[in-house]
């Protein structure tokens, strides 16, 4: 008898075809393109902290979310803003391509 998610993995790509999902609809490669390094330098002019971010209600999985430039809430974005007063051009902004790793050989 198989595990189940053998059984789950075989099935996956044909359940992909049928909602229409492709490859590049994955999640993990539309997080390239946020960068949350507006926000650091906003908190860092502003004089806030993380831990002040945390007092304000912002969750600490939200901040390492944040860190690693994955996805937030447009409910996030508004809070940060608030808090920060500022704008979301100062906590985010979206590049046009994914960054890509560079292989140390090639010149």
């Amino acid at each position: 008898m198989k595990p189940k998610g053998r059984v789950l993995q075989k099935y996956r790509l044909p359940l992909l075809a049928i909602y229409g999902l492709c490859q590049p609809c994955v999640r993990w490669e539309v997080t390239g393109m946020i960068d949350f390094s507006p926000l650091w330098v906003t908190m860092k002019e502003k004089n806030i902290t993380q831990y002040q971010l945390i007092k304000s209600g912002i969750d600490n999985k939200t901040l390492d979310s944040l860190r690693k430039n994955k996805n937030i809430t447009l409910a996030t974005l508004e809070s940060l803003c608030r808090i920060l007063g500022c704008t979301p051009n100062d906590v985010v902004r979206f590049m046009d391509e994914p960054a890509q790793e560079t292989d140390p050989e090639t010149p």
